[in-house]
C-alpha cells in the first residue's frame, strides 16, 4: 500500500479514536464495531472513486483541444458560450487530427461528470 494512503488511513483511524499516536508508535485504543467498519470502508471507497474522477477530469482538461474556458463552463454547468480567444488552445489551436487522436482515449475512459 502506498505510504500516502497509509498515512490517510491512520489519520482517519486516529480521528475516530481507534488509534493513539505517540511519537512514531501507534497503539490500538479500541476495535472497530462492525457497523463502524462497514461505514469506514464505504467512505474510503467513495473518496478513492472521487479522487480517480478528479484525476481523470484533470487529464481531460490538459488534453483538451478546444477552448479551456468552454471546458470549465461546461464542467460547472454554465452555458458553454463562445471560445474565450485567450487560452492556449484559442491562440494556438492544435492540429485537428492529432488532437482527436490524443484526446479520444481520455474521453472514453472518463466518467460522465
Amino acid at each position: 500500500m502506498p505510504a500516502r494512503r497509509t498515512r490517510v488511513i491512520l489519520a482517519v483511524l486516529e480521528n475516530l479514536g481507534l488509534l493513539r499516536r505517540s511519537g512514531r508508535s501507534l497503539a490500538l485504543r479500541r476495535s472497530f464495531r462492525e457497523q463502524e467498519l462497514e461505514q469506514f470502508l464505504a467512505t474510503f471507497e467513495t473518496r478513492q472513486g472521487l479522487d480517480r474522477e478528479r484525476i481523470t477530469l484533470m487529464m481531460r482538461y490538459g488534453q483538451a483541444a478546444s477552448c479551456r474556458m468552454q471546458f470549465l463552463r461546461e464542467y460547472s454547468g454554465d452555458p458553454v458560450g463562445d471560445p474565450c480567444g485567450q487560452c492556449d488552445n484559442c491562440e494556438r489551436p492544435p492540429l485537428a487530427p492529432a488532437a482527436q487522436q490524443s484526446s479520444e482515449p481520455a474521453r472514453r475512459a472518463a466518467p460522465n461528470l
